[in-house]
């Protein structure tokens, strides 16, 4: 029996019987003369040299079919639209949003000295990876996430890049948060030990980007970009990750789920046993502080009652970080097991009717039906938790900085900046004349303690607010296990 095989994509070979007993849209006498159209097709997202194959052999069921597709297409895009404005819109706020708070938090470390110790230096690396996310890695992002408006015109090279670097963020920002929690778990829970050194720190550092770019590898290689050419649509480049080898697919089945155990649930649980841990240790301070009896001066229950209330916050403010992470991680993690198993069921699928339907050996009798809003829902499904990570991005600052006692001193310092050098002589004359005016006993009683030396602080000379002074008090007349500040 003479039989010969025309290949229509990398995966799949269809068969021609000679004979006469083979698939129906084999047995036209026309197809040796079309069968050049499939062979022009060089990815397999490519519809258009099929298109051009079934029109060639003048078959009504199959162009039809493509002419329902290519309308669904249309029709799908003008639905979308309004969908892709809104998650546009949304993802430039915060955007925006985590751009200025990261760089807000990196510009403070970098013009402070006093602030470069070690646990800033991990808020630092955390603010730099979440920076370059919000600036550079999610906006291109975003381009990849609607392969059907936006063609991907950067080269395979940036594709490549571009999905690396959202491995790199992700795991140096999960990391950086990890570093946090055992950094505050050892100074409030022994704060006697040694602090870390800053050669100990920048290992710390290097090791946190090390292994960041180590499990981010694989993405370098999944990338690749093709082109979505479906009948009379301009052809789209499409940036994404490649599914055209079955060891490809297992790969990243078995990628995702270590990326699941190594970035969400281990870190996950060293951040939670680290903060239970902590609420723990201010729940004992606590209690011993009230077991001190009423051998108490009014300053000293005073001090407490204060401290309670910072421990309350404190509290609030580990368990809120712990959750934030949870439910910002957890979403993009499962979305990414999911498409991996889904894509590795559905080429599986479509091979097992390729060889078994013999009346539609393209399996294409469903495709228009199939089409109209599977794109849609895949690209709104994706996007919502790499916005999730977006939005963690953006908290990173607020949680860490902004909460933050000397952080946000030195946020009011930067910001009213200008606000100081553009009043000029004015203001700092008018500054003068009031501090002047309230002299007496008020100002004798703050020269008396020591208010004229001890108002300026030694990074900038500018006066240091009334609450950080309290807080130096607070902490002066406390115990050196007391002394612990949770939130810096």
């Amino acid at each position: 029996m003479e039989r010969s095989s025309v290949t229509t994509t990398p995966e799949t070979k269809i068969t021609l019987d000679a004979n006469g007993d083979g698939m129906s849209v084999f047995q036209n006498p026309r197809f040796r003369l079309c069968a050049h159209h499939l062979n022009a097709g060089s990815q397999a997202a490519e519809a258009m040299p099929m298109y051009n194959f079934f029109v060639c052999l003048n078959d009504s069921r199959y162009t039809k079919i493509f002419s329902d597709m290519e309308r669904g297409i249309s029709d799908r895009r003008d639905r979308g639209l309004p969908i892709l404005a809104a998650i546009i819109g949304v993802y430039c706020l915060f955007i925006l949003f985590g751009a200025f708070g990261n760089g807000l938090v990196m510009l403070t470390v970098c013009r402070n000295r006093a602030m470069r110790t070690a646990r800033n230096l991990f808020i630092f690396n955390l603010a730099l990876s979440d920076f370059i996310l919000c600036l550079f890695t999610q906006p291109l992002n975003l381009l990849r996430l609607f392969p059907d408006y936006i063609s991907w015109e950067f080269g395979e090279l940036l594709c490549k890049v571009v999905n690396t670097l959202t491995g790199l963020n992700m795991f140096v920002s999960t990391f950086s948060i990890t570093a946090i929690a055992l950094d505050r778990f050892q100074v409030i829970v022994y704060p006697t030990r040694t602090r870390m050194e800053r050669r100990t720190m920048a290992l710390c550092l290097l090791a946190i980007w090390g292994a960041a770019g180590m499990m981010a590898s694989p993405l370098f290689l999944f990338a690749t970009i093709e082109q979505n050419r479906l009948q009379n649509q301009k052809p789209l480049n499409i940036c994404s990750e490649t599914t055209s080898r079955i060891f490809i697919r297992y790969a990243k089945l078995a990628y995702g789920s270590g990326v699941m155990v190594v970035q969400y649930l281990v870190p996950l649980g060293i951040v939670v046993a680290a903060y239970a841990r902590i609420c723990v240790r201010l729940q004992h301070r606590m209690r011993s502080l009230k077991q001190r009896g009423d051998h108490r001066s009014a300053y000293q229950a005073n001090r407490e009652a204060a401290e309670a209330v910072r421990q309350r916050r404190a509290n609030l403010l580990l368990v809120t970080i712990a959750v934030v992470f949870s439910l910002s991680w957890l979403p993009l993690t499962i979305i990414n097991i999911v498409h991996d198993v889904r894509v590795l069921k559905i080429k599986e699928r479509n091979q097992v009717a390729r060889s078994s339907d013999r009346d539609d050996p393209f399996g294409l009798e469903n495709a228009g039906s199939n089409l109209n809003d599977s794109t849609l829902v895949i690209a709104v499904s994706q996007s919502i938790p790499l916005l999730l990570v977006l939005v963690s991005a953006c908290l990173n600052p607020v949680f860490y900085g902004w909460f933050n006692e000397n952080f946000q001193r030195e946020f009011h310092r930067l910001l009213c900046l200008n606000r100081l050098a553009r009043a000029g002589p004015k203001f700092r004359a008018r500054v003068g004349a009031s501090s002047g005016a309230g002299g007496g006993a008020g100002a004798g009683s703050r020269a008396g303690a020591g208010g004229s030396a001890g108002e300026k602080s030694g990074d900038g000379g500018e006066a240091i607010p009334l609450n950080a002074l309290e807080s130096a008090s607070r902490a002066a007349a406390a115990s050196p296990a007391d002394a612990e500040d949770p939130e810096a």
